[in-house]
């Protein structure tokens, strides 16, 4: 830089360096000074401040005191801290026998000896409460802290020694204390994440509540425990219980090692060498992960196992059962091997651990630590069950008013993520994305997330140039599913077959039955909706399919058929959402619990009713049904009606047109036992002898839900 005050100066602004740059750098030195001058003024005060306590106090009072501290702080605190932290309680917090905390003792006895300065701090110090802070937006200047009682927020200074490094959400128990337009913490304090602060919030409540004291003055008296509260790990993991996983394991012999590589090449791509062995991995279930932050997509693949072969020796591991078998089944067709191991390794972990192996592929400008963003987008899902919320997931908390709990479990995830990434790759210009999940809950965004309210992040089914491409041992199992060469090649042809053999094979007789038969009458109904994805299917479109076209497949249901149904598209749709990352299942669910009993009782109203020409047979038999012939030379109507009263085994029923038109319909007596207002039937009706209608033909029954789908203009 040129040092000419009169020179232009070389940041481009056109004026002079010393009305430019040079004023700048003497605010930020004289600013830098002021702070280093109050640092002095602090530690020399500080140091007083002890020697006046310890001139109070006997030795044995201190060791005491001090025992007391560390005692009720269940001695957490790490023995090297163990000092600062009951000289700070010993300053600012414990009362003595005058009931003065050691500041106000100091200051009672010494003011007349205090500088002006000193005397001013040691008031401010006086004054100061203790705060319960989380951080909730990070600059390069300051780190904004947010009081969990008050909501007041403060500026902090962002420097090392005074936030430490910064981490999204993290927070303490301290004292803050303004100095030159910024706040900074007076004394020790430690950082702690969300959930341990979520913690130390949750004991001061149940303390105010028992104590009617006000917060700041249960942080006073209560500050050794809250402090170890602060530093007890959290149960974020859930109880504290194991669980057994199965790792298995098959070895072959090939009879032939050339054939065997050629074909594992061509079934399970490329491998990697190692020496004489050669590696490979099974991967499936291909995602593109798309980020607004990045210009290119990430793409990544579940790993289903590995695979070596050495010499003539095949080794096969994998956690997933299925694909064990499928493996084998596989292997066994198409190679001539040898069985020489088929063992299974049993392992204990956590038993809110998941093992997951990802393979993931990513343009070489991408920053590396993306990879964990990535996976985190694929465990971050809103609908698994939390162990520690009693198996509720995220999803539910919100729905049922626990917004609190939702937030803190994503406030630790993000947490955890950063301190993860940053241990790892060192600092990060790009953080991960909670934002997008934050929005699909409607909880307040997170500052600490790159791009704020505009960050999105997505992950869908990979494009493939296979996808829709059938194979041959799979032909039997589309022919069983009602696949023809003309459908075969929609774009759920192979969720339904891949989900369908996942159910089947090696499964009894019965449940090969439900899902051949259920999974059958969804391929039907689906070549009737025009959409190319998933993507398509909205609440709306799952309602209409459930509650028209299933009914409409048959003239007659069975109560078993009904049920079948909505179990196997329950499971079916739950599995599209682990595959894409999509959320239908809750949707498909959600109508069943409406609309599942309502399904069953239109099977009943449907087989209740009798067709025209056998009720004048059964009323020869039963003088008591209520019965009429129709008029001479009758003229039927088909419509479609919609219930609207039962009076004396007689309808009141709605044309479900524009016109709205009403019609009262007769009924036998055991025709109506079955009947219930707001159901729908299409029907062919003509006039009786009295002027009431009666129901020539009942050709189907649909639930009330059905309604705004056969209202006809």
């Amino acid at each position: 830089m040129n040092n000419n005050r009169n020179a232009l100066c070389s940041c481009g602004s056109g004026k002079k360096y010393k009305k430019c740059c040079l004023n700048k750098q003497n605010v930020i030195q004289f600013s830098e000074v002021k702070e280093e001058r109050f640092f002095q003024q602090k530690q020399s005060l500080v140091e007083k401040l002890d020697r006046f306590i310890r001139s109070k106090l006997s030795t044995q009072d201190l060791m005491q005191l001090e025992f007391q501290f560390n005692d009720r702080s269940s001695r957490k605190v790490e023995k090297k801290l163990r000092n600062p932290f009951s000289r700070f309680w010993l300053y600012f917090f414990h009362q003595y026998e005058n009931s003065l905390r050691g500041v106000e003792w100091f200051y009672k006895e010494n003011v007349t000896s205090l500088t002006v300065a000193e005397k001013a701090m040691i008031e401010t110090w006086m004054q100061l409460k203790p705060k319960l802070v989380q951080a909730v937006e990070i600059s390069k200047e300051h780190v904004i802290f947010k009081d969990l009682f008050t909501n007041e927020t403060f500026s902090v200074c962002n420097k090392k020694e005074v936030v430490a490094d910064p981490i999204p959400w993290y927070g303490t128990l301290g004292l803050l204390e303004m100095f030159d337009h910024n706040y900074y913490f007076n004394g020790v304090r430690v950082m702690v994440d969300p959930e341990r602060i979520d913690q130390a919030a949750k004991m001061i409540s149940k303390l105010v509540d028992r104590t009617k004291l006000s917060s700041h003055e249960v942080m006073m008296n209560y500050f050794p425990e809250i402090l170890a509260e602060l530093l007890t790990k959290s149960n974020i993991e859930g109880p504290k219980k194991e669980k057994t996983i199965k790792e298995y394991v098959v070895q072959y012999e090939v009879v032939d090692k050339l054939a065997a590589l050629t074909f594992l090449t061509q079934q399970y791509g490329e491998y990697e060498a190692n020496g004489d062995e050669k590696l490979f991995s099974w991967v499936g279930n291909m995602n593109e992960y798309r980020d607004s932050e990045i210009d290119q997509p990430i793409y990544v693949g579940t790993s289903y196992g590995s695979f070596s072969l050495k010499a003539t020796t095949l080794t096969f591991n994998t956690l997933k059962e299925d694909k064990l078998n499928e493996f084998r089944k596989t292997i066994e067709t198409k190679l001539d091997v040898i069985l020489l191991k088929n063992e299974v390794k049993t392992l204990q972990i956590p038993f809110a651990a998941e093992f997951h192996n990802f393979v993931l592929s990513m343009d070489k400008n991408i920053p590396q630590y993306f990879a964990m963003y990535v996976q985190n987008s694929l465990l971050l899902d809103l609908d698994a069950a939390i162990p520690m919320f009693n198996d509720r997931s995220i999803r539910q908390l919100v729905e049922e008013g626990n917004e609190r709990k939702a937030e803190v479990w994503l406030q630790q995830s993000e947490y955890s993520v950063y301190k993860n990434t940053v241990s790892q790759f060192g600092k990060v210009e790009i953080t991960a994305d909670f934002n997008t999940v934050r929005k699909e809950l409607g909880l307040p965004l997170s500052k600490f997330v790159t791009g704020g309210e505009n960050r999105k992040t997505k992950i869908t089914e990979a494009s493939s140039d296979n996808r829709g491409v059938v194979q041959k041992e799979d032909i039997p199992f589309l022919e069983q599913l009602g696949f023809t060469p003309e459908t075969v090649d929609k774009f759920y042809t192979l969720d339904i077959l891949e989900f369908y053999k996942d159910k089947t094979i090696g499964k009894g007789e019965a449940t090969v039955r439900k899902y051949t038969l259920s999974l059958y009458d969804l391929r039907e109904v689906l070549e009737h909706i025009t959409a190319k994805s998933w993507d398509d299917f909205n609440y709306s479109v799952w309602e209409y399919l459930i509650s028209i076209r299933y009914i409409g497949l048959f003239n007659n249901m069975s109560r078993t058929q009904i049920k079948d149904i909505s179990s196997v598209l329950k499971a079916f749709t739950k599995a599209l959402d682990e595959k894409y990352k999509i959320k239908v299942s809750n949707d498909v669910t959600k109508i069943f619990q409406t609309c599942e009993k309502q399904l069953l009782k239109c099977i009943d109203i449907k087989n209740s009713i009798i067709p025209y020409e056998y009720k004048e047979l059964l009323s020869k038999h039963n003088k008591n049904d209520n019965f009429h012939k129709l008029k001479d030379n009758y003229r039927s109507v088909h419509r479609v009606f919609q219930i609207d009263q039962i009076i004396n085994n007689n309808l009141v029923v709605t044309e479900l047109t524009s016109s709205g038109k009403q019609f009262t319909v007769a009924l036998m007596d055991r025709e109506c036992e079955q009947m219930e207002e707001g159901f729908i039937f299409d029907a062919e009706v003509a006039l009786e002898k009295n002027n009431f209608w009666q129901i020539i033909d009942l050709y189907q029954v649909y639930p009330p839900i059905g309604k705004r789908y056969l209202i006809k203009k």
